[in-house]
């Protein structure tokens, strides 16, 4: 937790990053979600091609258990909006 911690002011300060957050869960510690937002893909390849890099992957190699690691590609964002239209059929 302390590592990743470390990791998430420089992180937020990189171009191109819209957000970096980790989160525990309450009911198991050990269980943490550590999530990175990048503005488009070229931010993200030249994060991981980085040296900030390198210590996020030496957290990912010294862990108990090999993490899931996922890339996510948004395409779409719909807000309250679209919620309240599929509420009331109009979607």
């Amino acid at each position: 937790m302390k590592s990743l911690h470390s990791l998430l002011g420089p992180t937020r300060v990189a171009a191109g990053c819209l957000g970096c957050d980790l989160y525990q869960d309450v009911a198991e510690p050990n269980i943490l979600l550590y999530t990175e937002h990048w503005r488009a893909q070229e931010d993200l390849d030249r994060r991981i091609r980085s040296d900030p890099f390198k210590p996020l992957t030496a957290v990912m190699e010294a862990a108990a258990e090999p993490p899931d690691i996922r890339l996510n590609w948004v395409s779409q964002v719909k807000g309250l909006e679209y919620l309240a239209e599929v509420r009331l059929g109009d979607a």
